[in-house]
């Protein structure tokens, strides 16, 4: 583990921060390169340190994912913050299981959380994978399409 250092307050939440990071980096290609022919600087993770988006995508990632990324790792400074939007994702969760049972639904539903502060736009929260499958549907599909377009 790393040495605390109390001028930046503590190499350990980059390091936590870095290894997720690594880690949504590896899935978005993982569940993008089935749509894809991704090369290895369409999608990488930005180096330690650098102000810009944590996931960096070329233009040709971009037409496939159309999205930017920011990743952060709870600190005891701001757990109290993220708790309560934890929470709502779960009571979301909870809720999406209990209508499949209920209703015996044929298909999953995603579980979606929406949050809002006084004087903030609102916020969805959606389990990160769940984010990711409706982008590779849209992108599949999108490719389905002009696919099927090119063909005529």
């Amino acid at each position: 583990m790393a040495k605390k250092n109390s001028k930046s307050g503590g190499n350990t939440p980059h390091i936590k921060g870095d290894e997720l990071v690594q880690d949504i980096n590896q899935q978005l290609v993982n569940l993008i390169s089935d749509v894809a022919n991704l090369n290895d600087d369409d999608i990488k993770p930005i180096d330690k340190y650098k102000r810009r988006e944590d996931i960096v995508m070329s233009a040709y990632a971009n037409e496939h994912l159309q999205a930017s990324f920011e990743v952060k790792v709870n600190n005891k400074a701001d757990r109290m913050g993220l708790t309560a939007v934890y929470e709502a994702e779960k009571q979301a969760e909870r809720q999406a299981r209990d209508k499949e049972q209920q209703n015996h639904l044929p298909y999953s539903l995603d579980a979606v959380a929406i949050v809002k502060a006084d004087g903030k736009k609102s916020l969805c929260v959606i389990d990160f994978l769940s984010l990711m499958k409706l982008y590779r549907d849209r992108a599949f599909y999108k490719k389905a399409f002009l696919n099927v377009k090119d063909a005529t």
